[in-house]
């Protein structure tokens, strides 16, 4: 390591680092099974134990923190070429990056945090780009603001959040915009391999969006997957083994066929040929759902609706979409549709309820 400190600052409370330059190193973030970390940002919480075990501390007469956290400035802080890796012992979770390469700069505490860097996160090429302003209000507690942009192999992300701190956790709100083209590998790069299945290929979604790292929730979210693109509220649990999506959404089209079984070919006489290649279906399996839904029209095969409104929920690869309302040519009804394909063989079942058509 190459380290420089400006020591007349330390004189007025400040650090100032000239020079912090870190060649190869090896760093370890880990976060324990009770909550606790390894690092911290912000400064000891004003109930923290005294050292002789006697009353917490609490601030002095003057009314500001007994442990007040200096100054600092950055001038040349680089990582070469090092190595990450963060364990989380609450949920099992282990990532690494290799290749490191960053830098960063800070005038103030008070003053923007710039940082950008290269590297290869879990074996995906990944670059990002961060402001923080700034940190000494998650120093002292408070919410700072953060703009960040990068992207994880072919997927690409960017946001402006208000960030807060709280005992190793972070909570987050602001607009955000996420372009995944390729779901399954971005997927397998947080070692959550989504079953091969047609559909269930591509995520754009951008909206306003709050929570931490396992909750999120989305408001007057867009929201492209695949070929059907909605507009609402939504949350996301990411805290399972799976995620887990509910919301209410609106749609000019939902087209449900890369979803669904193929429709009969059309024949002039007698009766369809029987498919013989296997029905693949387990694109169902890799997340459960809660949605309430209103279309334009939907495509179910053969099947063309006008404005219809459903409740669709899906858990564990079994999807049920009750349809209350169908408008179809010039009269309407009503239909349920299941899927499943939680199981080797897939089955699909339905009921629908026409009138005046």
């Amino acid at each position: 390591a190459d380290i420089g400190v400006v020591l007349p600052a330390l004189f007025n409370k400040r650090i100032s680092i000239s020079t912090f330059v870190l060649t190869q190193p090896k760093i370890g973030l880990i976060k324990q099974a009770d909550g606790a970390v390894n690092w911290s940002i912000g400064g000891e919480s004003e109930t923290a134990q005294s050292d002789d075990g006697g009353q917490p501390s609490t601030q002095d007469a003057a009314g500001s923190n007994s442990q007040q956290v200096p100054d600092l400035s950055l001038g040349d802080v680089r990582i070469v070429d090092g190595s990450i890796t963060y364990t989380d012992k609450m949920s099992g979770v282990n990532y690494e990056a290799v290749d490191v390469d960053a830098v960063a700069s800070l005038t103030s505490s008070s003053e923007p945090l710039e940082a950008r860097g290269e590297m290869l996160f879990q074996g995906a090429p990944t670059s990002f780009a961060l402001v923080l302003t700034a940190i000494s209000s998650l120093q002292n507690g408070n919410a700072a603001n953060v703009k960040t942009n990068g992207s994880i192999g072919g997927s690409s992300f960017g946001a402006d959040m208000e960030v807060s701190l709280s005992e190793g956790n972070a909570t987050f709100s602001g607009p955000i915009n996420v372009n995944i083209p390729d779901l399954s590998a971005f997927a397998s790069v947080f070692d959550a391999d989504l079953v091969d299945a047609p559909g269930v290929d591509r995520l754009l979604l951008t909206g306003d969006a709050q929570g931490n790292a396992s909750q999120i929730a989305f408001d007057n979210v867009e929201l492209t997957f695949d070929e059907i693109v909605a507009f609402g509220d939504m949350t996301m649990d990411l805290s399972g083994s799976k995620p887990r999506a509910k919301g209410a959404l609106r749609t000019e089209v939902l087209d449900l066929r890369p979803y669904l079984p193929p429709a009969p070919a059309d024949q002039a006489q007698g009766f369809p040929a029987w498919a013989e290649a296997p029905l693949n279906l387990n694109s169902l399996r890799n997340i459960d759902a809660n949605f309430e839904l209103t279309a334009g029209k939907i495509l179910i095969n053969n099947i063309q609706t006008g404005r219809s409104q459903l409740s669709i929920s899906l858990t564990n690869g079994r999807m049920t979409a009750e349809l209350p309302q169908l408008q179809v040519y010039e009269g309407g009804g009503s239909g349920r549709v299941i899927v499943d394909a939680s199981k080797s063989i897939p089955t699909m079942s339905g009921f629908f309820d026409f009138r005046s058509i």
